[in-house]
């Protein structure tokens, strides 16, 4: 079972920030969480991929239980590859916790 603290996709940056690395599947036939493993969360997204990021955004903040304007694209914008960073006030635990009930 993935806990935080082993090597994970949910981290702390410097700031504080919690950021989630996420391999997104755009094109797919719904929106899910479809594994949980060390290197990343992977999400299949409706969407295609010109707008899979904002798909993205929607469904995370969603699954999560955030606001949208909680839920920010820190890199990959254009790749399948992305970090996300929450700017809400939560911990790591709870995050990896929520992923995991949705995989």
């Amino acid at each position: 079972m993935l806990q935080f603290g082993d090597r994970c996709p949910v981290a702390v940056d410097p700031k504080g920030c919690v950021t989630i690395a996420i391999h997104a599947t755009p094109g797919s036939k719904q929106n899910a969480v479809t594994d949980l493993t060390i290197e990343a969360v992977s999400v299949a997204i409706v969407a295609p991929r010109l707008e899979e990021e904002a798909e993205l955004h929607l469904y995370l903040s969603k699954i999560l239980e955030l606001r949208k304007s909680g839920v920010v694209l820190d890199k990959g914008g254009r790749s399948c590859e992305k970090v996300v960073k929450l700017l809400a006030s939560t911990t790591p635990e709870e995050i990896l916790e929520k992923l995991k009930n949705k995989s």
